[in-house]
């Protein structure tokens, strides 16, 4: 039988953003070039010159993120972005950033609803601490680092069954403690990504009030180039800086 036209591909997606668009374009006129009878015995890679990528930055100071074990997909979330910076300090956390401790302790063990009550006790503001020491631990375990950031990955898994609800618990503890909250949406299916609009119907009453969704999620595309791609915007987020 005659070969399947994807056979062997991985289609080039298009995305709404910039960086993301150019990308897409950059995909296309390579493979264009491939065909091309000067292009095809030839290795070859196009670039720009001002191209967003995870070699042109770098992280600054030791990054501390917090995946709670009640999110699934976050660890490996948090292990996968580490293995793109070797050289940067970034690890996972074992407890969530201290304001998000201190108001969890304040929480206790009320139920979902008393706790939105008692959280809105106004509590000090956060000041993340400058973490100083270089993390050389792998990055699949927890580092013993003070949390400079709570990850919350939207998935299609995210608040649902018991898990769910302790999730929901710590993320009101960090959002009336003004803890820096790091959302990260996964649009991957095979990674258990689902469409933003799910959020609005799996996600708290109360949280969606407290504006859980006022910042914008970077989103983690499928594809092996938009993917790392993916990992380069969140690494901005987290302050990265270019290395020119």
């Amino acid at each position: 039988s005659p070969p399947f036209v994807f056979d062997g591909r991985e289609p080039i997606t298009w995305h709404r953003t910039y960086d993301f668009q150019r990308l897409s374009v950059k995909l296309i006129a390579t493979h264009l070039l491939a065909g091309c009878p000067n292009y095809r015995k030839h290795k070859f890679e196009l670039y720009y010159r001002d191209e967003l990528t995870c070699e042109s930055l770098t992280l600054p100071s030791p990054v501390g993120i917090y995946p709670s074990p009640h999110n699934a997909g976050a660890a490996e979330f948090v292990a996968e972005l580490a293995t793109v910076f070797p050289v940067a300090s970034l690890a996972q956390s074992p407890s969530p950033p201290s304001p998000a401790r201190n108001a969890l302790a304040r929480l206790g063990s009320t139920s979902s609803a008393d706790a939105s009550a008692v959280a809105d006790d106004p509590i000090a503001s956060w000041r993340g601490s400058i973490l100083r020491s270089r993390v050389r631990a792998p990055p699949s375990k927890p580092s013993g680092l003070e949390a400079r950031y709570f990850l919350l990955l939207l998935n299609r898994s995210i608040f649902q069954d018991e898990h769910g609800e302790e999730l929901a618990r710590e993320v009101r503890a960090a959002l009336h403690s003004g803890a820096a909250l790091l959302l990260v949406h996964e649009v991957d299916e095979e990674r258990d990504g689902c469409d933003f609009d799910t959020f609005f119907s799996i996600t708290p009453a109360d949280l969606l009030d407290s504006g859980i969704f006022y910042q914008m999620a970077s989103a983690l595309h499928a594809g092996t180039e938009h993917r790392l791609l993916s990992l380069a915007v969140v690494a901005q987020r987290l302050r990265a800086v270019s290395r020119k």
